[in-house]
């Protein structure tokens, strides 16, 4: 055996570190994909065109999640595409635990993107803004029992707008009209009085909808498709809803003119160790585009990091949307 000298030495030392670090490469490859992967994304004709292999106009309706996000087969990314795939690489550490379903559409383009955006979540109260929708598309007044309902989500008047609609059951048929699907499905409202649903949907007697239906309502609310003239009232008894803080997670960090137009409805459960939120809207950029959004939650250990989660969420998507690189969303 020849004796060992300082180059030998050096070279081992290196071609270890070599090993090292390739196999500390393959690792993260494996465990984080890449961010391509996390959002699927079409472009779609302007909403006020015909529907393009759509119910809904400017929704994608194959299961492209495996795909990467081009736009026209230019080789451009959407910057949906972009802000969502941050959003869901951070969920580990800006909100240990948590859960995520979230999609985001253009409005004025047609762009849209999504994570998770087939998976059912518990609706909580933000789906009071569905049942307020499906009373007026009733005929009903609700203008009385509208604005508790968005100001501080009174749960006993949520329910006098499922009666309006017709019971439980007239609100699963306005789902099943408006999405086409049974992926969204009120089970029962017990305040004030037990209202049942003939059938118990697919969550064991949970209220629920996915991502994908939630902007699939926005959508054809902001064409006007769902409720024809009504369509200003439910918008404004929509900003009526906290500007920021609690219920209020889409505005906190958003600039103050988009922040005080915004139009959505929030949800939130505290009751267990694992919190749940559920926010969905429609935010304008001044002066620009507007979009519709909904971000799911569950599951996450801490409520406030769950909270500032969904918060720093929206003002990404905004970024993104608004193509303003100063907005600072707590990076």
């Amino acid at each position: 055996m020849q004796p060992r000298t300082l180059a030998h030495v050096t070279v081992a030392c290196a071609a270890l570190v070599a090993v090292a670090v390739l196999a500390v490469g393959v690792a993260l490859f494996r465990t984080a994909p890449p961010r391509a992967a996390l959002a699927r994304v079409e472009k779609a004709s302007p909403p006020a065109a015909p529907p393009v292999a759509s119910s809904v106009a400017g929704l994608p309706q194959p299961d492209r999640s495996h795909e990467i996000g081009r736009i026209d087969g230019a080789g451009s990314y959407s910057p949906l595409v972009d802000a969502i795939g941050g959003i869901v690489s951070e969920a580990p550490t800006r909100s240990p635990g948590t859960e995520l379903g979230i999609a985001a559409m253009n409005l004025s383009t047609g762009e849209y993107a999504g994570w998770n955006d087939d998976t059912p979540f518990v609706s909580l109260s933000a789906a009071k803004v569905m049942w307020v929708a499906a009373a007026m598309l009733n005929g009903a007044k609700v203008d009385d029992i509208a604005p508790p309902i968005f100001v501080s989500s009174s749960n006993e008047l949520a329910g006098v707008a499922i009666d309006r609609a017709g019971g439980i059951d007239t609100i699963n048929s306005f789902y099943a009209n408006v999405f086409n699907t049974k992926t969204t499905f009120c089970a029962k409202w017990r305040v004030g009085k037990l209202r049942h649903a003939t059938e118990q949907g697919s969550m064991g007697g949970d209220n629920y909808f996915v991502a994908r239906d939630v902007i699939k309502f926005l959508a054809k609310l902001d064409r006007g498709e769902l409720l024809d003239k009504r369509t200003d009232e439910l918008k404004r008894y929509m900003r009526l809803s906290p500007r920021q803080g609690l219920g209020g997670w889409l505005g906190t960090l958003l600039p103050a003119e988009a922040r005080a137009r915004m139009m959505h409805k929030a949800g939130w459960d505290f009751s267990s160790a694992d919190s749940s939120h559920t926010e969905i809207g429609i935010i304008e950029v001044p002066n620009g585009d507007h979009f519709a959004i909904a971000v799911l939650t569950r599951k996450g250990k801490k409520p406030e990091a769950e909270a500032r989660y969904i918060e720093h969420a929206s003002c990404a998507v905004y970024r993104g949307v608004a193509r303003d690189a100063s907005l600072r969303c707590r990076d």
